[in-house]
């Protein structure tokens, strides 16, 4: 698999983490207004991300660096994600900000563990 695979997996995570809240809390409009409350994620994941190297393919070869990767990437991104939302709504209030942590943790780890899985699979 390569990193467009991974990046596209990323997104489509990040993505549903906005759906699952849209759909939570009765304020889904459409797809693209979903596209609106995940942009500031989708955004500074890409930003960060991409700086940091997180596309090269050496980091899903085993589950531990993917892991320490994901993890550096995860605590500075989604944070800076609800900061930059922060400035859309005036503010987080802190039960948002523990859900959104939880819950993209478990979207894009469980996303990424899956294709490191399956990764290690094909090249084995």
């Amino acid at each position: 698999m390569n990193k467009w695979v991974l990046l596209i997996g990323d997104l489509v995570m990040l993505y549903l983490f906005a759906l699952i809240g849209e759909l939570s809390h009765n304020k889904f409009t459409n797809p693209l207004g979903t596209l609106g409350t995940a942009a500031p994620f989708i955004i500074v994941w890409l930003v960060i991300g991409f700086l940091a190297g997180i596309y090269k393919m050496e980091h899903y070869n085993n589950f531990g660096t993917m892991f320490k990767k994901t993890a550096l990437l995860w605590l500075i991104a989604i944070p800076a994600g609800l900061g930059i939302r922060a400035l859309s709504t005036g503010e987080i209030p802190l039960p948002f900000f523990i859900v959104t942590m939880i819950s993209t943790f478990i979207l894009l780890f469980l996303w990424r563990t899956i294709y490191v899985w399956v990764n290690k699979r094909r090249n084995a």
